[in-house]
């Protein structure tokens, strides 16, 4: 049982890694910046994804739920992808501390400038996730 759990906690952490293609071809990026610079030559947002599935139960509960969803990931092609490593006292934890990121999973949504235009704080299933997201497509 001990190692059916670590081998479950390496599979989510794979799932989960910075700059990392999903199934469905979904590229997150681990850089704020970079973000920043691929949004304003797409012309679209930007999502931040605060998160630490290997121990946070909530932020498992996105990576398993939430994120295979076929919509949610039709939706989530709109945005250019960002999750910090928030380990990373010099990337991740300095990141957060910018945009006051209190608890996990936390998601900051920018314009293509940087600039914060909305947040949306803790687990949520996947109607719910396109809901939020919807306030902010172009």
């Amino acid at each position: 049982m001990k190692y059916l759990g670590l081998a479950l906690t390496a599979i989510l952490l794979a799932l989960t890694s910075c700059a990392s293609k999903s199934a469905s071809d979904l590229t997150w990026l681990s850089s704020i910046e970079e973000g920043v610079t691929k949004a304003r030559a797409r012309g679209t947002k930007i999502l931040v994804l605060f998160t630490n599935p290997a121990r946070c139960p909530p932020c498992r509960m996105m990576v398993e739920n939430t994120f295979p969803d076929s919509e949610v990931q039709a939706v989530l092609k709109s945005f250019v992808l960002v999750k910090p490593d928030i380990t990373d006292q010099a990337q991740g934890t300095l990141s957060a501390q910018k945009y006051n990121v209190r608890a996990i999973p936390t998601i900051v949504i920018l314009d293509s400038n940087g600039r914060q235009i909305g947040r949306a704080v803790g687990y949520m299933p996947p109607k719910a996730f396109i809901s939020e997201l919807s306030k902010f497509r172009k």
